[in-house]
């Protein structure tokens, strides 16, 4: 019916919307009272194709749009609904509102008068995220739209087509959440054409859909929500990540997709009909029952527009949405509703065999498998008396899915002092109750969604009743409830003028039972309800102790559990080490130069093994990470990941000692990882990609280690400090750390960035004439080839780093500027950050320098020093920069130490300086010279003295386990000491009597880690100062690269 224009007299009910005409019908509510019904239309652009799972764009613009007839609904198997449903099709252009206005509302009614607007009332269907739809059928406007508010409901995405999450920009998780802020935004730009007042929008959903409001209302989209049967917190499902990527993967398996590349699973994803994933999904349903897909918590990803950005639990201990008005409610014998769907599931079955299915999902995905047991008898204790029966596990989900969650919230709002929650329990008996007539059932009270059709009108039933389709106790109940909702609307109360405190603000303590039409019982909490909270409340604080406090209980042998499968740690001395653990897949060489793709499973025990990641490994070895986590009691650890620089190794007992997890993250090296044609199938960056996946996996998975998700630094040495930089300028890793260490590097030394990246890939085929050619023969050569080939080249420093990437739509990209001018914009990351150097840091070149004559050949000419990064137009330019270099380090001063410091501030300090006041203006930045010489670290040379660190000294003292004496062994103990602080509280002074002071822009002092520990000024600015010059004028200004 859309892009056709219809004769004005078949649209006398009209609505100028943003995208044009819409027409609808006139229809009788309750009452006789008439109102405009505007069905089925489209609120945004239907995602078919390429669109289907991304962020709707807007609805393509129309003449005339013909709305009097809903839509298809969404795709879906529905398990619960059954007759209450009529739907009109299945289709994935599905994305449509229903909106519904009182006749004498409507602009088009009285064009020469402004009226001020009605209220809005947008309402989302539940489902359990996986089926329902919006439909009158059982959403019904009737009772609400004769009282004078407007009525919308709409489709949003669901189960795999809404909730199927990758974590990646094009299939980021959460599509069904974004649907419906897209309908919201729509709702504020529309509301006066329907006359509606886009300042009064009141939120409102059932079961799924109440969890869904209250998540919106978190960041609030709405002046009240009102929550039937659901919060955010309700526990049959669960945010976790770690969750999300299990469904994920069994609804792979069950269509066949076996690639863990994220972009060839997303074209088939495409690729495939939606009829075949939806039949996938009927099979995942079959298996799990009810809830599979749902809400997930969301890394920052570019072009995403962020939902749920931590767990909702944390959300609401932080006071997020605290000052929103609730009306919250559920009934007292909810699932009694669902106990056809678990006869047919042959649940009763499934527990004697799964006895871990009676603890609530959240619960359940929460728990270490180690500790299931123990909430498992204690369900089995209040609920079964010694035998599994139907009858208990009803009452044991009506209570732990729905009363527990309700009461909860209520008195955690109270305790943050926040607005109060209008709760209620529905308990009204009605002798021709809907539901119980769908379902075929008898029990006592009312069951989920039974208060739901008080508000709206089950048409699909009441049009086919005989005779009188509602008793009068019925007719009055929904009066009673609608004249709830409507004021609630109108003054943010259930009864507005409540003078006779018929229904007083919530203290937290306190509950509306409606048990009849007009009555309402204000009560305290009842015993049962205190038990109920006492119960769940024991059974979360277990688990947070487990979790939060975590004292996890590992078996013998060192076995965790992860989403991937079971894995054994080695014991060590004081803590437990976790290696060779895979966090990504490479599938086939389409995928080998690109971003990683979804970690691996295993069946069976994986045992720990030692990485040999090294310059020609295929990616396999390369995509894991170690986890070394302490034996001592306790738990809640602050995570410290650490990016190789190199192939290691690395020994990180003395700090998991201080009480922290020290992961060691391995990445792709050499070409498998910075080689960089930027294009689709090259794009660059691979190595820092696979480090952003890796934090990735931490943020899901730490907390099976007893690590805090939540306090988490990344960090790095030389090519590693690089690369976390270059993960601080980008939007890819944004929420997934908390602070950053930069030891002796930076992505502005030229020796960790290509602005020739592409003519260095080209230049390792002379022979392919196309791109296309040179793609493919760099896709088939040997990682080994490619490595000899890169050391063949003519190109400083090392053949293979950091690029700016091209923009593309299928891939995530890292970066997009040069890291200067991210600096430079200061579109950084502001997190607190340790930066520093070693004061000595060239003495690792002694060796070659001196095999280089180095000293002779400086008493002819410095120019062969000068950086070959350096763009010179012409010699004139070079010999001055030479003369310039001569006076700063030679002049009078021709010794192998003046060569050091040379190469020190050429190569490392004056980059790591700069690095230094671009962080320090926006952050705290910790700055650090390291100076102490000691028996450990690089070897001094004959004939010519070490004085001070050498390049990578510092890593002996942090990572070796052993104890060492003295002098040495104070050095090691106040370098852990600071590290390990800061990783605890993002300050290296905190608790302790060193007084490392952050740097400042106008001074910039550090602290030098010597024989002492002293706050000195950097003593190095005179000739940094000189290098800024020099690299401004023949470095920065001449390499630009267009994207």
């Amino acid at each position: 019916c859309t892009a056709h224009v219809f004769p004005a007299e078949r649209c006398r009910v009209r609505a100028f919307l943003e995208s044009g005409t819409v027409c609808g019908v006139e229809r009788l509510a309750d009452g006789d009272v008439k109102y405009a019904s505007f069905r089925g239309v489209p609120y945004a652009k239907q995602p078919l194709g390429e669109l289907r799972f991304k962020e709707l764009e807007p609805a393509e613009p129309w003449d005339y749009h013909f709305a009097t007839d809903e839509g298809p609904v969404c795709y879906q198997h529905d398990v619960l609904y059954g007759r209450l449903m009529r739907p009109q099709g299945m289709s994935e252009s599905c994305i449509h509102a229903n909106i519904h206005v009182p006749m004498e509302a409507l602009p088009d009614q009285h064009p020469d008068v402004t009226l001020p607007g009605l209220p809005i009332l947008v309402f989302i269907h539940g489902g359990g995220f996986g089926f329902g739809s919006g439909d009158a059928d059982l959403h019904g406007p009737e009772y609400l739209v004769g009282k004078k508010v407007i009525v919308i409901t709409f489709n949003y995405r669901l189960n795999v087509f809404g909730f199927l999450s990758m974590n990646t920009t094009a299939i980021p998780g959460n599509g069904g959440l974004r649907d419906q802020v897209t309908l919201l935004r729509w709702v504020q730009r529309n509301a006066r054409a329907f006359g509606g007042d886009p300042t009064d929008v009141t939120l409102a959903g059932q079961s799924a859909g109440a969890v869904a409001a209250h998540l919106l209302s978190l960041s609030p989209a709405a002046e009240g929500a009102i929550l039937m049967s659901g919060t955010a917190t309700s526990p049959f499902y669960s945010a976790s990540p770690a969750y999300a990527q299990l469904v994920r993967n069994m609804y792979l398996q069950f269509l066949g997709i076996t690639s863990t590349d994220p972009e060839d699973i997303q074209r088939q994803l495409i690729e495939l009909p939606a009829e075949r994933l939806n039949a996938a999904h009927t099979k995942l349903i079959d298996q799990m029952g009810l809830v599979t897909f749902g809400p997930t918590v969301e890394s920052p990803l570019p072009g995403v527009t962020t939902i749920i950005d931590d767990d909702p639990e944390a959300l609401l201990n932080k006071g997020r949405g605290k000052n929103i008005p609730l009306i919250v409610g559920y009934t007292n014998s909810e699932c009694e509703t669902f106990r056809n769907r678990f006869e047919a599931f042959d649940l009763i079955k499934k527990i004697a065999s799964q006895s871990i299915l009676v603890v609530p999902p959240k619960l359940l995905f929460a728990t270490p498998q180690e500790s299931l047991s123990n909430l498992v008898s204690r369900m089995f204790g209040r609920y079964f008396n010694g035998k599994i029966n139907m009858d208990g596990f009803v009452k044991s989900c009506s209570e732990g899915f729905y009363e527990y969650p309700a009461l909860k919230l209520a008195q955690k709002r109270a305790e943050l002092d926040g607005t109060p929650v209008y709760l209620y329990q529905f308990t009204f008996d009605s002798p021709t109750s809907v539901i119980k007539e769908v379902m075929g059932l008898s029990y006592q009270g009312a069951a989920h969604i039974e208060d739901l059709t008080y508000v709206f009108k089950a048409n699909s039933v009441l049009e086919g009743r005989e005779g009188a389709a509602q008793s009068l106790e019925d007719l009055r109940m929904k009066n009673f409830m609608t004249d709830l909702i409507v004021q609630f609307m109108s003054c943010s109360k259930p009864i507005c003028d409540d003078k006779q405190s018929l229904w007083p603000e919530d203290n937290g303590n306190q509950i509306e039972v409606i048990e009849a039409p007009g009555v309402l019982r204000t009560n305290s909490r009842s015993p049962s309800q205190l038990d109920v909270l006492d119960f769940f409340d024991s059974l979360h604080s277990r688990v947070n102790a487990l979790i939060v406090l975590l004292q996890v209980v590992v078996t013998g042998q060192n076995v965790i559990h992860l989403a991937q499968g079971r894995l054994r740690g080695v014991t060590k001395d004081g803590y437990v080490s976790y290696t060779g653990i895979p966090y990504a897949s490479i599938t086939g060489t389409q995928g080998r130069f690109k971003r990683a793709g979804i970690a691996p499973l295993w069946p069976d025990i994986r045992n720990s093994r030692t990485s040999t990641c090294s310059l020609v490994s295929d990616a396999e070895p390369c995509l894991q990470l170690d986890v070394h986590v302490p034996s001592a009691v306790g738990g809640n650890w602050p995570v410290l990941v650490w990016v190789t620089g190199g192939s290691g190794p690395y020994s990180p007992g003395r700090m998991v000692h201080e009480g922290i997890i020290v992961v060691v993250v391995h990445h792709r090296l050499g070409p498998s990882g910075f080689l960089c044609l930027r294009d689709e199938n090259i794009p660059g960056n691979a190595g820092v990609k696979d480090a952003v996946l890796a934090l990735r996996w931490v943020r899901d998975n730490i907390i099976a280690f007893k690590g805090n998700a939540a306090k988490v630094v990344v960090a790095g040495q030389s090519f590693g400090a690089a690369m976390v930089e270059a993960i601080l300028l980008s939007n890819m890793a944004r929420g997934l750390y908390h602070g950053a260490i930069l030891q002796s590097g930076s992505a502005l030394c030229p020796w960790s960035f290509n602005y020739d990246a592409e003519k260095r890939a080209m230049a390792l085929d002379n022979v392919s004439e196309t791109k296309n050619e040179l793609v493919k023969s760099l896709l088939d050569t040997e990682t080994e080839d490619l490595v000899a080939r890169g050391n063949k080249l003519n190109v400083p420093y090392f053949p293979f780093g950091m690029c700016v990437e091209k923009a593309s739509k299928k891939e995530e990209r890292l970066m997009f500027e040069a890291p200067h001018d991210v600096l430079a914009r200061k579109k950084n990351d502001t997190v607190p950050m340790i930066i520093g150097y070693n004061n000595n840091e060239a003495y690792v070149f002694v060796s070659m320098l001196r095999e280089a004559n180095v000293l002779r050949r400086i008493s002819k000419s410095v120019t062969f020093l000068l950086p070959d990064d350096l763009k010179f137009l012409n010699e004139r330019e070079r010999k001055q920069t030479g003369r310039l270099i001569k006076d700063m380090y030679f002049k009078n001063n021709l010794t192998m130490a003046a060569v050091l410091a040379y190469h020190r501030d050429a190569y490392f300090s004056s980059h790591i300086h700069r690095s230094v006041r671009h962080h320090a203006a926006t952050a705290s930045v910790f700055y650090y010279q390291f100076s102490y010489s000691g028996d450990l670290g690089i070897q001094a040379e004959p004939g010519v003295p070490k004085r001070g660190a050498a390049h990578s000294d510092e890593l002996a003292y942090l990572f070796f386990d052993g104890n060492l004496e003295r002098e040495e062994g104070t050095v090691q103990r106040r370098v852990i000491k600071l590290w390990t602080n800061f990783v605890k509280h993002l300050n290296p002074s905190a608790q302790s009597d060193v007084k490392w002071e952050p740097t400042q822009p106008d001074t910039y002092r550090l602290l030098d880690i010597g024989t002492e520990l002293s706050m000195i000024d950097y003593p190095h600015s005179k000739t940094s100062y000189l290098w800024d010059e020099i690299y401004e004028k023949y470095y920065y200004t001449r390499n630009r690269i267009s994207n």
